[in-house]
């Protein structure tokens, strides 16, 4: 039986639950009852009452249960889906598995937790889609002109994707609009970092170039807490196969339209992928650590890039963990190249552990740390090397 109540105040984020027990539902409504921003509207038991509630009352985001009698969770967002209602799905399951969250991000749900439900997931999974503040009158559907920047490692462990990740959230406190991909298509762990681990719409979504549309990002890519948009990577390698380079070349060109800066996580590899990234990007950002066989692979680098004309203006090379105990001093390192490291980001594995296991990046997590001070002040820098781009004062 459907229970419902409108007394929520203006501005409210109005929350359905769709449950088969009533019990787990007045529970979640408990949990969500503690922040002032939500209000529950409704309670259902069943999909076929969901779907009467959603079609009348509009809820912004319905969390779901897949577990329902008759109608299955799964079905019932499919329905939802194809009635084009204004709504946003969060699906809910004790099965805890790849295909089943594979499905749910067939059917059209935004996001996916597994049981025993926690009352912090459940909070942060509604915030992610409740949404921002307006910053002001845009004009409709307007190009942005948005500059990309790529993110690479000369080799793994160097730490590439924890300097994007925090990159790409110090920036956006900088710009209006900002935009992250991983785009290590078959070993991303972008959406780890960001504590985003159950998130399932990924790039894999926007495969198909014919597809795409103005509102296509918009709808798939997910909103992290800072107010950075994501798009995760595929979830297995057999899907990141199907992300070919006319898709990408799409993507990035849709997302400089949308955003002021569209930072991916990337990789030097000689992948179709990896080049049409690097091919795009206004700046590259080379990763490295002071250590010789990181060394090697940066002075190949830099020879990969003169036999494909990309000129020395495009890069910056960052140094990670610069005073790790390596052998080789950064003065050293930039004495033997020739370059200048455009940051020098200091070893901090306490402070790098314990963001990780909380799924919150460094420069929120340890704002005052010196390594998420280095972090900011080279989102900073890059910023306002990006021409055109509106740095907030």
């Amino acid at each position: 039986m459907a229970r419902h109540s409108y007394d929520g105040r203006e501005g409210q984020t109005h929350i359905l639950i769709v449950a088969d027990l009533i019990e787990s539902a007045q529970t979640i409504r408990g949990w969500l009852s503690t922040v002032q921003e939500l209000h529950v509207v409704g309670i259902c038991t069943s999909g076929e009452e969901a779907i009467d509630f959603a079609r009348r009352h509009h809820p912004d985001i319905i969390l779901m249960d897949i577990d329902l009698p008759r109608m299955d969770g799964l079905e019932t967002t499919a329905h939802m889906m194809r009635m084009r209602l204004p709504i946003q799905v969060i699906l809910m399951s004790s099965e805890n598995s790849k295909e089943i969250m594979q499905r749910a991000m067939d059917v059209g749900a935004r996001n996916y937790l597994p049981k025993p439900l926690r009352m912090n997931e459940v909070l942060r999974a509604i915030h992610l889609l409740m949404p921002l503040p307006p910053p002001g009158p845009q004009p409709s559907h307007a190009p942005r002109g948005g500059h990309l920047v790529a993110v690479c490692g000369v080799k793994g462990g160097v730490g590439t994707s924890l300097i994007a990740t925090n990159l790409a959230v110090a920036m956006k406190a900088l710009v209006e609009e900002a935009l992250l991909i991983d785009g290590r298509l078959a070993s991303g762990d972008d959406h780890i970092l960001l504590g985003l681990e159950h998130v399932t719409h990924s790039i894999e979504m926007l495969r198909d170039p014919e597809e795409l549309d103005h509102d296509s990002l918009q709808r798939i890519a997910t909103r992290h807490e800072s107010g950075l948009r994501f798009l995760r990577a595929p979830e297995d390698s057999d899907m990141a196969r199907d992300i070919h380079r006319e898709a990408m070349t799409a993507i990035l060109t849709d997302a400089r339209e949308q955003f002021d800066v569209v930072m991916v996580d990337s990789d030097l590899t000689s992948t179709e992928i990896g080049e049409c990234v690097l091919e795009e990007a206004q700046r590259i950002i080379i990763v490295t650590t002071p250590e010789i066989t990181a060394v090697n692979k940066l002075k190949s680098v830099f020879e990969q890039f003169r036999r494909r004309s990309i000129h020395p203006d495009r890069y910056w090379v960052v140094g990670n963990r610069v005073d790790g105990g390596y052998q080789i001093s950064p003065r050293r390192l930039e004495q033997s190249l020739g370059i200048s490291f455009a940051a020098q980001l200091p070893d901090d594995g306490h402070t790098v552990i314990s963001a990780i296991n909380r799924g919150m990046p460094i420069v929120t997590h340890a704002p005052r740390t010196p390594l998420a001070r280095a972090l900011t002040a080279l989102a900073k820098v890059l910023v306002e090397d990006l021409v055109a781009v509106k740095v907030a004062r």
